[in-house]
């Protein structure tokens, strides 16, 4: 579709006139036909230049043939003197634009289009240094709106805006030529996108509706699924009518959006009872199984992603000429015991990254499909301190080589790895009513300053593949390549095992500052047997965390990622990646459903508005304790969305308003409001008396025996600790509104579904990501409330004298259709 529409101008359009006080006319042609593009131009000439506009023949162009607004248009175009006293630039609006535009769910009328159009092309003129001073336009709708509108854009420039300024100003009448000759050259040169458009022989003709051949052209050329073509403006009364007559009728079935009421006949078909329930029509097939698609959507991506961490192996019957041309084979197999030739590890600590260094610790008898682990202490040198660099070379060996230069041995293969981080330290806790250590921290300077130091990295994961696969050599990726280390024994490609250091398993807790660089740090060599699967799986995670640093991630945010690949079996690690596809799936649609249903409300009947109050409050102090404890984003930004959100709830509920003339107002409740509200202030007066004590004697316990680390901390700590422990209590002022009441119908249903399901995910997150032991546990203080609510949706039968979740009521609205009726 041709919805962008460019401006095209003439040789001289920019800087025309070099400063000369000029004036610009503007005019359309094709307002009216049904067929092809309405093309706006504008012509700028200097002042005083009228008689030569007058002496070129320029009229309005509907007043001139064909040939002489050729003529005129040739010489604007190519004739140096003309070219001197008139330039243009013209804007092509497409049928696709046109109809669009007019079309869309928020109108945008022809006039609309117009102006628009007609203020772009006097902004060109003046982004392109033309010294516009007055400005001459043919009307589109009201001539007194139209001009106000202009002279607001543009001030200090004399604008006219009028009838028929094609025939009274010269500058618009050329402007009328350079458009009504754009124009049928665009139809006449008219390519169509589409394949097969029946077209008479007589042609379409000047696509005005009263053409005979304009309406030959539509009857002939619609198609009776898609319609017309692109060269016809589908909103023309002209085309919509003989759609209607020669087209496929269509039903368009709405997925209603909760929270807003649906129109009459809708409304009418709910209110029927069930044995007249054939009558409405059925949704569509696909939202039947829409959950079908999106689990063949999930399991072609699984698939993707088996085959891109799976390389192809070759065939098992091929010819022994034909394996060693086109394969790649293992330099050293299992015995029938799966054990290898045993082989030679070395680690070397150096601070250069193509330097070996010296040698710290050497396997002499490794045994590839078992485990090793052994701790050694090596000294940070003092210059780590100044330039941060400090590498860690492992190389595997013969086990037979003796030579203290590995790089002359038979074979070898090498890997290494930064063992220096740089990071924020972690912060100290003690005891805030401890005044010496308040004293301490008093003598601290106000400014807050970001202190970085050096992290060791206290563990070493060493990985060798022990896969005994004939790798395809021409289906080879090149992220398995790069582990390949090839060498030719009599025709035969053989690949050493591939050793790599898992930067996945370098963890944050294993991370230890170093505090003074003359003391011995441990560094634990961890070896793992792997398969060439989780390999390729590790290292192409490695380079993608690789990436979110760049893109401002914290290594603690990463380290969670890190943990979900190195600490859990690829079984919970595919089940978890669907399961978080489906936490996204259902917060979305959460998300949506809850927007629906608080968008446009005005009415609380039924809904707790102390639980809009507490949640808001509760999602912000969890937000600020999140933060403070630095937790992971993948937690971090979910709360900081949901406090937002809240924020704007209480807005609804409490009717505010905010204006700059008026400031914040408050809008009145109705007395059903008023009742529903009495019912809440009873609840909360019981809650206050049990949760006020227990949060008090919280926060003195927190103070007395539990390390902070400042007063800020304590607080959030406190108040957070109190939202988790006791933050249930305040769901049950809508669960006692609900008793009170003996009806649920007022509340969002649909959304509520949506966040238990993903509050079940969330019992399994909590196992997985990082976060502090409060949260985990109110994952679980959730599935008790939601199961309350659905025991509450069983007891209470619908009530149909109260209001539904849309705001309506059943009983009323059947009591108006019989009145209609």
């Amino acid at each position: 579709m041709t919805l962008i529409c460019e401006t095209e101008r003439s040789a001289t359009w920019i800087d025309f006139a070099d400063g000369v006080p000029c004036v610009l006319g503007i005019d359309e042609a094709g307002r009216g036909p049904v067929l092809g593009p309405m093309v706006y131009a504008a012509a700028i000439s200097p002042l005083d230049n009228a008689e030569e506009l007058k002496a070129l023949g320029v009229a309005d162009s509907k007043a001139l043939n064909e040939a002489k607004r050729d003529e005129i248009f040739e010489k604007m175009e190519n004739d140096e003197k003309t070219r001197e006293f008139v330039a243009y630039a013209v804007r092509a609006l497409s049928p696709e634009l046109i109809s669009t535009s007019m079309l869309k769910r928020h109108k945008y009328s022809l006039n609309e289009v117009s102006h628009e159009a007609a203020i772009t092309l006097i902004r060109d003129a003046l982004e392109n240094r033309v010294n516009v001073v007055e400005i001459k336009v043919d009307t589109v709708g009201p001539k007194a709106t139209y001009q106000a509108k202009l002279e607001k854009l543009f001030p200090g420039i004399a604008i006219c805006v009028t009838e028929k300024a094609d025939s009274l100003f010269p500058i618009v009448s050329a402007a009328s030529i350079a458009a009504k000759v754009t124009r049928d050259s665009r139809l006449r040169n008219w390519q169509f996108k589409e394949q097969n458009v029946k077209v008479p022989e007589a042609g379409f003709g000047s696509g005005y509706p009263g053409d005979p051949n304009t309406k030959k052209f539509l009857q002939l050329s619609v198609d009776p699924i898609f319609g017309f073509c692109s060269l016809v403006r589908h909103s023309w009364k002209t085309a919509s009518s003989i759609v209607e007559k020669r087209c496929v009728a269509e039903s368009w079935e709405d997925d209603e959006e909760e929270g807003k009421p649906a129109a009459k006949k809708a409304l009418s078909s709910w209110l029927q009872n069930k044995e007249n329930s054939e009558n409405i029509p059925k949704r569509h097939a696909y939202f039947e199984e829409k959950l079908f698609y999106f689990l063949a959507y999930m399991f072609n991506n699984f698939w993707q992603l088996y085959k891109l961490f799976t390389p192809e192996l070759c065939a098992e019957n091929l010819e022994n000429e034909e394996l060693l041309r086109n394969c790649y084979l293992p330099s050293h197999l299992p015995n029938s015991d799966g054990k290898f030739e045993k082989l030679q590890l070395r680690i070397y600590i150096s601070q250069k990254n193509d330097y070996l260094g010296e040698l710290a610790m050497k396997f002499e008898d490794l045994q590839i499909s078992e485990e090793r682990r052994k701790s050694i202490n090596i000294t940070i040198p003092k210059s780590v301190s100044s330039n941060g660099f400090l590498y860690a070379h492992v190389i595997l060996l013969p086990q037979n080589y003796e030579g203290t230069n590995p790089m002359t041995a038979p074979w070898k293969v090498h890997a290494g790895s930064q063992m220096i981080v740089f990071q924020e330290p972690v912060a100290k806790t003690f005891n805030l009513l401890q005044t010496e250590k308040i004293v301490e921290n008093e003598k601290k300077p106000k400014r807050k300053t970001v202190t970085i130091s050096a992290h060791f990295r206290s563990v070493l994961p060493i990985r060798i593949a022990t896969d005994s696969t004939n790798f395809l050599m021409e289906k080879a990726t090149p992220e398995l390549r790069d582990f390949l280390t090839i060498r030719e024994i009599e025709k035969r490609h053989e690949y050493l095992p591939m050793l790599f250091i898992d930067e996945m398993s370098m963890r944050s807790r294993d991370l230890v500052e170093i505090e003074n660089f003359s003391e011995k740090m441990n560094l634990t060599i961890d070896y793992q047997p792997t398969s060439v699967a989780k390999l390729l799986l590790l290292t192409t995670s490695a380079r993608t965390v690789y990436q979110l640093t760049k893109h401002g991630f914290k290594d603690k945010d990463i380290d969670e990622l890190r943990g979900l690949f190195t600490e859990t079996s690829l079984l919970l690690l595919m089940l978890t990646f669907f399961v978080s596809t489906l936490h996204l799936l259902f917060d979305a649609l959460a998300f949506k459903n809850d927007i629906s249903f608080w968008r446009g409300r005005d009415s609380m009947v039924g809904l707790s508005s102390k639980t809009l109050l507490w949640r808001c409050f509760s999602q912000t102090i969890i937000f600020f304790y999140l933060h403070d404890q630095k937790t992971s984003l993948l937690v971090l930004i979910p709360a900081g969305i949901s406090t937002i959100i809240e924020y704007w709830k209480i807005t609804i509920a409490y009717k505010i308003r905010i204006s700059f003339q008026n400031g914040i107002s408050f809008g009145k409740h109705s007395k059903e409001e008023t009742e529903t509200e009495s019912i809440d202030s009873e609840a909360m007066k019981y809650l206050s008396i049990i949760l006020v004590p227990l949060i008090i004697c919280g926060s003195v316990y927190s103070l007395m025996y539990i390390p902070q680390t400042s007063w800020k901390s304590w607080i959030l700590q406190m108040l957070s600790n109190g939202v988790y422990a006791f933050g249930f209590l305040f769901m049950l002022p809508q669960l006692f509104v609900n008793y009170k009441l003996k009806s649920v119908a007022h509340l969002p249903w649909r959304a509520f579904m949506y966040k238990a399901f993903n509050t079940f995910i969330d019992d399994l997150f909590a196992f997985i990501i990082t976060m502090p032991t409060a949260h985990r546990m109110a994952c679980f203080r959730d599935d008790i409330v939601f199961v309350i609510y659905l025991y509450q949706r069983w007891l209470y039968p619908v009530d149909y004298s109260r209001p539904n979740e849309y705001g309506e009521i059943k009983k009323e609205e059947e009591e108006k259709l019989k009145k209609e009726n």
